[in-house]
């Protein structure tokens, strides 16, 4: 898992437990971020019982978007 496994051109989620992250990049389009923001909430409802935390890295405060890219290796 790095950042640079990361493109554009789609839409990824990081499961780091509580804590969930969903990536959209610049070009993916409607579909993958919907598809990517719904297996997200499927972790979190069905395999976190609504206990863990989602967040979207563009949304994130400073300090999520640095917890991002920490657990993605910088």
């Amino acid at each position: 898992m790095s950042g640079d496994s990361l493109n554009e051109g789609d839409c990824f989620v990081l499961d780091l437990g509580l804590q969930l992250y969903c990536w959209f990049g610049a070009q993916a389009n409607m579909f993958e971020k919907a598809k990517a923001g719904e297996i997200a909430q499927a972790i979190k409802q069905n395999d976190r019982k609504m206990k863990a935390n989602l967040d979207f890295v563009q949304d994130c405060t400073p300090e999520g978007q640095d917890a991002f890219w920490a657990a993605m290796g910088g």
